[in-house]
């Protein structure tokens, strides 16, 4: 009877494996500075339309990416409503505060820790870790070209060799 359950346990592990991501070493491609920043943006702007932000902007330092400007608004409303005489007259008042905002994120260079790239299905994920192991990044690439080449410019415009990607 254990070893049945043993056997199911090992099989479900094993279904529950194959729905997953899997970790694929990229591939080190050789790129100058411009090649690099053009690599970065156009793999952040071809992501799916929920993926993608609104804008990128490169500098030596971090990557921003701007997702637009957002609006939150809080209300509150009071009513009443009087009848006298089969006549009704309702009365109400509201209010409400409107908070306009940019919704950015920037990525520093230097706080890349762990870049990593993975297949799934059809398309690759490439996971940005700061030193703490939180996912700061997730860019989702249909090409394991354009992957292996966004890897690869990231660890460029970080100052590391590509190289070394095999580490991460």
């Amino acid at each position: 009877m254990l070893s049945v359950r043993v056997v199911g346990i090992f099989f479900f592990a094993l279904i529950l494996s194959g729905c997953g991501a899997k970790l694929i070493l990229p591939t080190p491609v050789s790129l100058s500075h411009q090649e690099a920043v053009n690599v970065v943006e156009r793999a952040f702007m071809e992501q799916a339309e929920k993926h993608k932000p609104a804008n990128i902007e490169l500098t030596d330092k971090y990557v921003l990416l701007s997702y637009g400007v957002h609006t939150k608004t809080k209300g509150r409303g009071i009513g009443s409503l009087y009848a006298i005489h089969n006549t009704a007259f309702a009365t109400g008042s509201s209010s409400s505060i409107s908070r306009v905002y940019a919704k950015n994120k920037r990525i520093y260079f230097q706080s890349m820790y762990s870049i990593k790239l993975y297949s799934k299905r059809r398309y690759f994920i490439v996971l940005i870790k700061d030193e703490s192991g939180r996912v700061v990044e997730r860019i989702f690439i249909y090409s394991k070209a354009l992957a292996n080449r966004f890897v690869s410019a990231l660890m460029y415009l970080k100052g590391e060799d590509s190289s070394s990607i095999s580490q991460y």
